[in-house]
């Protein structure tokens, strides 16, 4: 049967694999600026969109199968 579970965010990141430096290691010395910060949240931004996408886009998928049968 479907269960649903409520999910942080950071829940799903973490079921990901997800690591909280978004940043290629060849970034890691660059100087911290308001730019490389946007870019940093924008880019943890996005990937929280796409898990919670995916995660949607499975549950989906489990209830319409469940409902077919």
């Amino acid at each position: 049967m479907f269960h649903s579970l409520l999910l942080t965010p950071d829940d799903l990141l973490q079921g990901a694999g997800y690591t909280d430096d978004p940043l290629p290691s060849r970034l890691d010395g660059e100087a911290e600026t308001p730019v490389t910060r946007l870019g940093r949240r924008l880019r943890h931004a996005a990937t929280i969109l796409a898990v919670i996408g995916a995660e949607i886009d499975q549950r989906t998928r489990l209830l319409v199968a469940e409902l077919v049968q």
